[in-house]
């Protein structure tokens, strides 16, 4: 945890432009309190290692990456519901980050997903990601320019 707090309490290295625009002139003296620190479980030595990190002090959240996640299990991803193998490991790591009383986020490939992980607890969900959303986006525009007999 050293590496995400300044000094005194931590080992960070000095350079916080953004931070220095978002939280002003004085941040590093208030940054501990303004910076949460997350681990991302997204491969199986990080589900295998659940409660320990969950119970790492310091730790505020867990975040975690399903594509990824699944990818390493060997389980396929796409719509929504979640395939079953990892609907159960996402609900794992959900119910391990709760007994430690830390935040949980996950990526989310749309709505549906979304509206689940709010309804088990998560506290952020990251509905797709910025390319993501660009694809739906030029999608929906080809598809009204080809029902339109434009393209």
């Amino acid at each position: 945890m050293a590496a995400c707090r300044y000094p005194p309490s931590g080992v960070r290295s000095y350079g916080p432009s953004r931070g220095l625009l978002h939280g002003g002139a004085d941040y590093v003296e208030h940054a501990d309190d303004t910076v949460l620190i997350w681990a991302t479980i997204e491969a199986r030595t990080g589900l295998a290692n659940v409660e320990a990190i969950c119970a790492t002090p310091g730790l505020d959240a867990i975040y975690i990456g399903p594509s990824d996640l699944a990818a390493d299990l060997g389980v396929a991803i796409g719509a929504h519901p979640l395939p079953e193998l990892l609907d159960e490991v996402v609900d794992e790591i959900i119910a391990a980050a709760h007994k430690e009383h830390l935040r949980e986020g996950i990526i989310c490939a749309h709505e549906d997903m979304a509206i689940d992980m709010i309804g088990r607890g998560v506290d952020l969900v990251t509905v797709r990601n910025d390319a993501g959303r660009l694809r739906q986006a030029t999608a929906q525009v080809l598809d009204r320019l080809a029902s339109a007999g434009l393209i």
